[in-house]
């Protein structure tokens, strides 16, 4: 990696990382204990001495808190306030499909602009005002519409913020670099610790719809460290940039990207999403069954439901201990088979037990995705950073949408526990991909060797 000729300063650095040729051919196996957490504790002294990493965090803590208010509750918000049947509430998430389309744009925006900041916050304003018009709406297709028109590009903000953390870590090597980005990560999943059980409460002493008004409440709330962070992120590059752009403007054109990177970015993209593709089933049904069915009080469905995230940061630090001696990919592999095992752990559900068994499972699954997920999207497409981040972010959305297909199409005839059988086939599916993609990387990466 290129280093400066200076020591970095802690609280200065431009938003934008270095010369994505100097990684390209930098190999997810071999980053080794350099680069992956050997000690956490060396990663949140790096964190805290650093001004822009410790605003970074607070608006990812607070972004996280924000979504798992409401997004468990979004199921019983349409059954229940817009009188949708389980089968069309489940078409709902079909609309994340945007996502995909979203982040490939904002992100190929994003590595063409002297800071990824403004599109940050954009993204937040929009997350404030997508959620509150959801919140008062009256007609069932207004939460379909804003999905598609807002919340996709809204749900762009974090890979925004991501990016910036990647690209301050590039200006200032650190060997806890992944340690650091594990715990921006972990810093999402805490607020699923509480939220769900918090937007539980709320929604049963005020409303449902007062739940999505304090998930609006709180994007915009997360403004303020976003434009902290900004603050701490000097203009002088990006004037610089600008000023060599003016006095030599046939400078040499971007590194262009090795033949096939893109597409094992996509396939990779492809993995996140099929193994994935049964958490917004979990998220919104799972709680009308245990409502409905297995008659549990709301802080006890809360409760299960936040066990998942409170095992995460636990997984989080483990796994990326895990991957700086066995390799990245093979530790994403493991998120893969535990998918599997989460999903049938659902399909089977006849108990409290039995969910909080596959919540453990698929606690492995999310810290995979959280922790290794965009990393690896980033070693397979390091000449775009913030493309790459944006795309494999998507996979979260997307499969979202693919679990509102699930619902959409079979939610009748299978009905909940059993509809968990689809995500635990495309998991199958997941594994397949994941061999294609681990055979293209080997064969990029030899080519670029030479």
């Amino acid at each position: 990696m290129r280093q400066t000729g200076r020591a970095p300063e802690a609280d200065a650095v431009p938003d934008q990382g270095t010369d994505p040729g100097a990684t390209a051919g930098v190999e997810v196996e071999e980053t080794g204990a350099s680069t992956l957490t050997e000690r956490p504790e060396a990663a949140w002294r790096y964190l805290v001495r650093h001004a822009p990493l410790r605003w970074l965090f607070v608006a990812m803590l607070l972004s996280g808190f924000a979504l798992s208010l409401s997004w468990p509750q979004m199921g019983l918000f349409l059954t229940q306030d817009l009188g949708l049947s389980v089968r069309v509430a489940g078409l709902y998430y079909v609309t994340n499909l945007a996502a995909p389309v979203a982040g490939f744009a904002v992100g190929a925006l994003s590595d063409r602009l002297d800071s990824r900041i403004p599109l940050a916050v954009i993204g937040s304003l929009l997350a404030a005002i997508g959620w509150a018009v959801i919140a008062l709406a009256q007609q069932p297709w207004v939460p379909f519409v804003i999905n598609v028109l807002v919340l996709s590009l809204a749900g762009t903000a974090g890979g925004q913020l991501f990016t910036v953390a990647r690209g301050y870590l590039e200006q200032h090597p650190t060997p806890s670099r992944y340690g650091v980005l594990a715990l921006l990560r972990i810093s999402q999943a805490v607020g699923w610790i509480t939220g769900p059980a918090l937007g539980a409460w709320l929604a049963a002493v005020t409303s449902l719809r007062a739940t999505l008004l304090v998930t609006g409440a709180l994007s915009a709330v997360a403004l303020v460290p976003i434009l902290f962070a900004g603050r701490h992120l000097p203009e002088t590059p990006a004037r610089l940039r600008r000023r060599d752009r003016e006095q030599a403007p046939a400078r040499p054109a971007p590194v262009p990207v090795p033949k096939g990177r893109f597409a094992l970015l996509i396939m990779f993209t492809v993995v996140g999403v099929l193994m994935m593709s049964g958490e917004s089933i979990k998220l919104s049904f799972l709680s009308i069954y245990m409502a409905e069915t297995l008659k549990v009080s709301a802080f006890a469905r809360g409760a299960v439901i936040s066990l998942q995230p409170l095992l995460e940061i636990v997984f989080m630090a483990l796994l990326a201990q895990l991957a700086s001696r066995f390799g990245a990919m093979r530790i994403f592999a493991l998120g893969i088979v535990t998918a599997a095992g989460a999903y049938l752990s659902y399909a089977g559900a006849d108990s409290l037990t039995t969910i909080a068994i596959g919540q453990v499972f698929m606690s492995v699954t999310v810290a995979a995705t959280g922790v290794l997920g965009v990393a690896i999207a980033q070693e397979l497409c390091p000449e775009r950073l913030a493309t790459a981040t944006n795309t494999f972010s998507s996979s979260l959305m997307v499969s979202g949408a693919l679990g509102g297909l699930y619902a959409g199409v079979a939610g009748d005839s299978l009905g909940i526990p059993h509809l968990f059988v689809l995500p635990a086939a495309a998991t199958g599916l997941a594994a397949l991909v994941f061999v294609g993609v681990v055979i293209g990387r080997r064969r990029i990466s030899g080519r670029v060797r030479t």
